[in-house]
């Protein structure tokens, strides 16, 4: 097999430790542009859900012309996970050229979902926060949300973090575990209270987040509600 025909393969730590948050910020802000520019092409995701709904198989195809690759990232998620040593979202993502569909690289989906996701949202608050922002809320204490408190951190000087999770130990050690000043509280509304950035990162399918409790002006990433089964956010937000 000559070098051309080789597949890269890596796995949790190697993507892990080949991304870096800053980066990958700038890499989703650049694919945002392709993608309403036309440069790239994003069909809808598939989704097969078990008889029981316990969790679903999601295949997300795209083409991102001007570096010449497709692929796919094929995901298991089983929002039960929480409880457990697994992640959530579990999978593997697959590129290829598009000169000769060649399966160029093997990734695993976890790490880079984790990534992304939080890039994005640090996209989005780079673009829409208010530029002196400098409180951030974080509701939630899985995955999402360390990588949160990576990436929001990258686009505004923030100065104080607030975390809450419906597991308070959970949140304590995220907390105590985390650079700079983070403090983990009991209740969301104590969280939000003058956030001027908000990060739902849940598995929330009821309401967990008020509008009355969010300041004027505060900018809000909903990043969970992502199926209809889901819902993070009142109907006054």
């Amino acid at each position: 097999m000559g070098a051309m025909d080789r597949t890269l393969v890596l796995d949790h730590r190697q993507v892990a430790e080949l991304l870096d948050m800053p980066s990958c910020i700038e890499a989703v802000r650049d694919a945002l542009v392709a993608l309403s520019t036309g440069a790239a092409v994003q069909p809808l995701r598939g989704f097969m859900w078990l008889p029981d709904r316990r969790g679903l198989l999601a295949a997300m195809p795209a083409h991102l012309d001007p570096i010449g690759t497709m692929g796919s990232k094929i995901i298991s998620v089983f929002p039960g996970n929480t409880d457990t040593p697994y992640d959530s979202h579990q999978g593997v993502v697959l590129l290829f050229e598009t000169d000769h569909g060649r399966l160029l690289a093997i990734l695993d989906a976890s790490e880079l979902t984790a990534i992304r996701t939080a890039a994005a949202s640090a996209v989005a608050t780079d673009l829409l926060a208010r530029p002196d922002a400098e409180r951030l809320a974080i509701l939630g204490t899985g995955t999402q949300a360390l990588t949160h408190l990576e990436a929001i951190p990258v686009v505004r000087e923030i100065g104080e973090i607030r975390i809450w999770g419906r597991n308070p130990d959970k949140a304590a050690a995220i907390a105590e575990a985390a650079e700079g000043p983070v403090e983990a509280v009991a209740t969301v509304e104590e969280a939000v209270a003058d956030a001027d950035v908000i990060c739902t990162v849940t598995a929330a399918t009821e309401p967990i987040l008020e509008g009355r409790w969010v300041a004027p002006g505060a900018h809000v990433n909903l990043v969970g509600s992502a199926m209809p089964t889901a819902r993070e956010a009142d109907t006054d937000l």
